[in-house]
């Protein structure tokens, strides 16, 4: 159209290609026409997706997309109140606990360096752990006194050594 019309001026042609093309894009909304014009260059390619979702209806309330039934989490606590006690051979640990559902929720897991006490309760978890003792041990029992306390017994690997404190430093 240039060639037809050699007195048009470049700044004129120009515009009167943005006005065709223009034209073309009647019908579509800035970001569909801006897409329709530069392709995969486009501004807005990322947004020529058509999104699954549901279509807005234009209420600006929240509104319910799905239902969907969940597990109830456990509420973990864990247990900072404990006295101990070094008698000779073995370490007495004593943690207050006067939940009844506690006999029969309680698992000890130990190595010879480490504690792990956990109470089971279905809604809670209550845990105690030691990653360090403060020396090896060769076993470790426990006992629930019901609606009073558990109490951890640890046979010392090292005999009648003296512990200064529960946990290594």
């Amino acid at each position: 159209k240039f060639r037809e019309n050699s007195t048009m001026t470049l700044s004129q042609a120009a515009s009167q290609a943005v006005v065709e093309e223009e034209d073309d894009d009647r019908g579509l909304n800035a970001l569909q026409a801006n897409i329709a014009r530069k392709g995969n260059n486009a501004y807005y390619y990322a947004h020529q997706l058509n999104a699954q979702g549901p279509s807005w209806d234009g209420d600006e309330a929240p509104r319910l997309l799905e239902r969907q039934v969940s597990e109830p989490s456990k509420v973990k606590h864990a247990i900072t109140r404990y006295s101990w006690l070094d008698e000779g051979s073995k370490i007495k640990l004593y943690i207050p606990f006067d939940d009844p559902r506690a006999d029969g929720a309680v698992r000890l897991d130990w190595t010879e360096t480490s504690l792990s006490i956990s109470v089971d309760l279905g809604d809670a978890e209550h845990a105690f752990r030691i990653a360090k003792l403060y020396d090896k041990i060769d076993k470790a029992t426990f006992k629930v006194k019901p609606g009073d306390k558990i109490v951890v017994t640890l046979r010392k690997a090292a005999g009648t050594l003296k512990w200064w404190d529960l946990k290594k430093s």
